[in-house]
């Protein structure tokens, strides 16, 4: 049975990975760590903005008088 090769889509075109060059390649898999990046930093830039208005809550509960807490 032959083993089935991964394909890549690029502008609707579909490409079998082993027909690729070694520099292709390396730029499918350069563009796959990219996108991998992209998704961490936009998972922390999420985590950041919760934590950012969680801390504002918190400073602006400090700064309240005394008789409103």
């Amino acid at each position: 049975m032959s083993e089935e090769q991964p394909v890549i889509k690029i502008d609707d075109k579909e490409y079998k990975r082993n027909e690729l060059d070694d520099n292709q390649v390396a730029l499918v898999n350069k563009l796959a760590q990219i996108q991998q990046n992209k998704n961490s930093l936009s998972n922390q830039m999420t985590d950041l903005e919760i934590l950012s208005k969680v801390y504002l809550d918190q400073l602006k509960e400090s700064l309240k008088p005394k008789e409103e807490k």
